[in-house]
């Protein structure tokens, strides 16, 4: 499903498919890790069978190779304290968090401060 949604997806305007939600700054401070969260909705290519929570995958739509509609995703962005001082962006790191869970994974205090200390901007999603 992975390489389906890609091939679906590579050739849109994301502008006109990801939504930013709200977008706070962060004072950063000596102790301080994040500089900047923003959530996110945007759209993504759907092959569940139904749009709910506890939906699961519709195999006619995996076999056929296409995604008929298209969901919604809540995302959030953390930009860390080192980055927006001026350090050098390392890698923008996608966190994957297990089934049935949420973004707020990502707000660990050792992820936030392997992201600062390494110059990485985190991403994460919510299963939905």
């Amino acid at each position: 499903a992975r390489d389906i949604a890609v091939e679906h997806v590579k050739k849109w305007d994301w502008t006109e498919h990801v939504d930013v939600e709200s977008a706070f700054d962060h004072d950063c401070c000596d102790d301080c890790l994040v500089g900047r969260t923003i959530h996110l909705s945007l759209d993504v290519p759907s092959f569940l069978f139904r749009e709910s929570r506890y939906s699961f995958l519709d195999r006619h739509k995996i076999y056929g190779k296409r995604p008929l509609t298209l969901g919604k995703a809540k995302a959030m962005i953390q930009i860390p304290c080192s980055i927006k001082a001026g350090k050098e962006l390392k890698a923008f790191l996608e966190y994957g968090h297990g089934l049935f869970y949420n973004r707020r994974e990502m707000t660990d205090n050792f992820l936030q401060r392997m992201a600062n200390d390494n110059g990485y901007i985190i991403m994460a999603m919510d299963w939905r």
